[in-house]
């Protein structure tokens, strides 16, 4: 829906009229995934839901889209589920790539030593985009084998949180989407 044809329209009527768009495994994500980490879609702005819901993101659009979920606490792997679901909201190979290097961006701190900003639905009010702090810390236990022999070294939650939604976007890149 171009953004033309949303003028005059409630945004209960937009959110719906948006949902047409969606197919049945989006569905079940905005019930469940979605609905348990985020604000309900229905009351996201306009534009982020337009973005959420759309059937494609362009380049801009892919890292506004990352901006959001950085500003609402929509976790990494939730996005790689979200592009999964519906083919052609990632268009091709290289949207799969930039996807993952916004992720990697993210874990690595790279938009908030920008000093990036973002909306935030909770609070109503423009937030600094921030990477937990766990994706920068060796947080965890240590290692251990079958029969609780410490294996040197300690696992690290906090970067995995982002490497497996990172690898799996970057395979899916190689695939060529």
């Amino acid at each position: 829906m171009s953004r033309a044809h949303h003028f005059g329209m409630s945004k209960w009527d937009f959110y719906q009229e948006l949902l047409k768009g969606c197919n049945p495994e989006r569905r079940h994500l905005l019930q469940t995934t979605f609905a348990d980490n985020a604000m309900p879609v229905r009351e996201w702005k306009r534009r982020d839901m337009e973005l959420l819901l759309g059937s494609h993101l362009g380049y801009k659009e892919r890292i506004s889209f990352v901006y959001i979920c950085m500003g609402n606490g929509i976790a990494p792997w939730h996005i790689v589920l979200w592009a999964k679901a519906q083919a052609g909201w990632l268009a091709n190979a290289d949207a799969w790539k930039h996807m993952a290097t916004l992720l990697v961006d993210w874990r690595d701190g790279t938009f908030e030593s920008q000093g990036k900003t973002g909306w935030n639905m909770e609070k109503r009010e423009v937030v600094p985009l921030c990477t937990p702090t766990f994706a920068k810390e060796t947080i965890g236990r240590p290692a251990r084998d079958k029969w609780g022999t410490s294996l040197g070294f300690w696992f690290e939650p906090g970067a995995d949180f982002f490497n497996d939604a990172i690898k799996e976007l970057e395979r899916i890149s190689k695939l060529g989407a």
